[in-house]
């Protein structure tokens, strides 16, 4: 929400950010309700671990995408 209204007051928008900003705010509610649920059930050990191998991965995946 943020973002966009800095992009709203210092870049203006056009009618394809507006379609995605209407598709993706229930989508980011719908997250942030999901998320605080599942926080008190999570492993946070676990959590980590896996954010971590996640971002490992994607990042090995874009270097290995810009240097082949």
């Amino acid at each position: 929400m943020v973002s966009l209204l800095v992009q709203i007051i210092f870049a203006g928008t056009s009618p394809r950010v507006w379609e995605a900003s209407i598709i993706a705010v229930p989508l980011v509610l719908v997250g942030l309700v999901l998320g605080q649920k599942l926080f008190v059930k999570l492993n946070q050990d676990l959590f980590r671990t896996v954010t971590y191998i996640l971002l490992i991965f994607t990042g090995l995946y874009l270097l290995f995408d810009s240097l082949f």
